[in-house]
């Protein structure tokens, strides 16, 4: 299995479209198995395929419920050239974190309930409905399919994305004097 490395803002393959995956081949098993576990150890209750960078219409949710979250447990499932075919009129809106853009959170309207067909991992097409939480996991990475990102929600988009360059360019130098001090 490959150890992936979550590609970060601005990183150009997370704002563009992805491609349609044509057939569920070893090598697409094996980027599930890769990103499965990237997402485990990055912590995430959710992956699309452009956030290891590759361009293609891949994603996966799971939610391990811990003692006493607020959220409940969401099985790992994959979605192969997943599509949302129907959404709810009712919304909220809740901060949302991405793990591209970590260390910054966007208010984000989504529907409540939606309704998605895709294809599992074995190539199997499924249809299902979603709501609340698991709703909103699946839009966030969807989202990621067509090349959008929770920065593009902000209010003030400019100014959340000059405060994230400057927190990840204070990251950097002190990441690099102390891989220097080793």
């Amino acid at each position: 299995m490959k150890e992936l490395k979550i590609k970060l803002f601005p990183a150009p393959v997370l704002t563009q479209k992805t491609n349609k995956i044509d057939e569920i081949t070893p090598a697409i098993q094996e980027l599930i198995k890769s990103m499965t576990n990237a997402m485990r150890k990055a912590r995430g209750v959710g992956l699309a395929a452009p956030q290891v960078g590759e361009s293609l219409r891949l994603a996966m949710i799971e939610h391990r419920a811990e003692e006493n979250d607020e959220f409940e447990d969401i099985p790992l499932q994959i979605l192969v050239n997943p599509k949302i075919i129907s959404f709810s009129r009712e919304t909220d809106t809740e901060k949302e974190g991405c793990l591209s853009i970590p260390g910054i959170e966007v208010p984000v309207k989504r529907a409540r309930k939606i309704k998605v067909k895709a294809l599992d991992e074995n190539g199997e097409k499924i249809q299902f409905r979603a709501t609340g939480f698991k709703a909103r996991i699946i839009q966030h990475e969807l989202d990621h399919l067509d090349g959008k990102l929770i920065l593009d929600y902000a209010t003030d988009k400019e100014k959340i994305i000059q405060k994230y360059l400057a927190k990840q360019s204070k990251f950097n130098s002190k990441q690099k004097h102390d891989d220097q001090n080793l």
